[in-house]
């Protein structure tokens, strides 16, 4: 692989839901030998449908690759490359963190500062729940590093496609305008 073309890419995928389907997407890219950096899988808007957000790392023509072997897979409706600077992409993860009597107000601006939620609270510590860009997840672990974080879990990245800028400036015109209200 080219160094400079390689990096990390986004792809969306749209299956029906059917037994092993996420084992035969992720298997398939494996097996090529391309590296799955995350995978998530939910439900669609659509009856019946997953989707299955994965983080490949490779250069373009393997994204090409992954593109047409996985259209070839039965139960695969739709894949998508997202757009990096057109894509809306969160991660959540849950913080255990204990507490001591004096580092509670601290603790609750950090929270705060970063739009965080304390989704259970003892007198032992808190659950905090943190949702954004891998980013702001990152920076936060490393602040409240400071406090006795007992475990963490986090979820890959979740990911579609925005709204694309000209969309929202046609929007925003017609608002203007007048036109096109509800």
């Amino acid at each position: 692989m080219n160094d400079k073309m390689c990096g990390n890419h986004t792809i969306s995928i749209l299956a029906c839901h059917t037994a092993g389907i996420v084992e035969r997407i992720c298997s398939l890219l494996q097996r090529r030998g391309f590296i799955i950096r995350s995978s998530s899988a939910g439900k669609s808007k659509d009856k019946g449908m997953l989707v299955l957000t994965v983080v490949v790392f490779c250069d373009l023509p393997g994204l090409e690759q992954i593109q047409k072997q996985l259209a070839k897979i039965i139960d695969v409706v739709k894949v998508e490359l997202l757009n990096p600077l057109n894509k809306v992409e969160r991660e959540m993860a849950l913080i255990k963190i204990k507490t001591r009597q004096k580092a509670n107000l601290a603790l609750c601006r950090l929270i705060e500062s970063f739009k965080g939620r304390v989704v259970e609270a003892s007198a032992c510590g808190y659950v905090v729940e943190i949702t954004g860009a891998g980013e702001k997840i990152d920076s936060f672990l490393e602040l409240v590093a400071a406090h006795s974080v007992e475990d963490i879990v986090r979820t890959s990245p979740v990911a579609l496609h925005g709204w694309s800028k000209s969309a929202v400036k046609q929007k925003n015109k017609e608002a203007a305008n007048g036109s096109n209200l509800l």
